[in-house]
């Protein structure tokens, strides 16, 4: 008697990549909140990830920007993180799909770092994966070199990961637009 096939359903995978420069201030809040990540998984990230059956890809693009064009040319969900100059009191956020930054920010001043979000938007729209490509600006205070980063940023840490894990979740409840 032969044996039933067995297929695996496919995991779906969201990458929340943190950029920004990890020795200016506020710009290391991308790569601090992945850190912070990777060191709660446990507690923050497996309890969204399991339920789901989504494989939640957590990168520090800050030495290697480039990594996150090769991460939306796989053509999954993407969540950047960023510092970003909105004329914003600091530590506000904000979750921006690509035509919102487009219409609504200064692009030359969004980023602080050599690889900014004009380059990541163009990217995403040259591959033909806008669409999937979210990102939540952080406003920034601090931006000097070798400051840590502020209060005002670090006050509201909590909020922007349960905005980042909940926008997790609404990846996952959409129908058809991810494969």
């Amino acid at each position: 008697m032969e044996k039933p096939a067995v297929f695996k359903v496919k995991q779906k995978t969201v990458s929340i990549i943190g950029l920004g420069n990890s020795f200016m201030g506020d710009d290391a809040l991308g790569p601090y909140i992945i850190e912070y990540l990777r060191e709660n998984y446990e507690t923050m990230v497996k309890p969204v990830a399991e339920p789901l059956n989504i494989n939640i890809k957590l990168m520090d693009a800050s030495q290697d920007p480039i990594l996150a064009g090769a991460v939306i040319a796989e053509g999954n969900p993407v969540i950047l993180i960023d510092a970003a100059e909105m004329n914003l009191p600091p530590g506000e956020y904000r979750l921006l799909k690509i035509p919102d930054i487009r219409k609504n920010i200064d692009l030359r001043a969004v980023s602080t770092h050599g690889f900014n979000i004009v380059q990541v938007l163009d990217m995403a729209d040259e591959f033909g994966y806008s669409e999937f490509v979210k990102i939540l600006a952080v406003q920034l205070g601090s931006i000097h070199y070798g400051d840590a980063i502020s209060k005002n940023v670090l006050i509201n840490l909590n909020k922007i990961i349960k905005e980042i894990l909940k926008e997790v979740r609404e990846i996952n409840e959409k129908e058809n637009t991810y494969s």
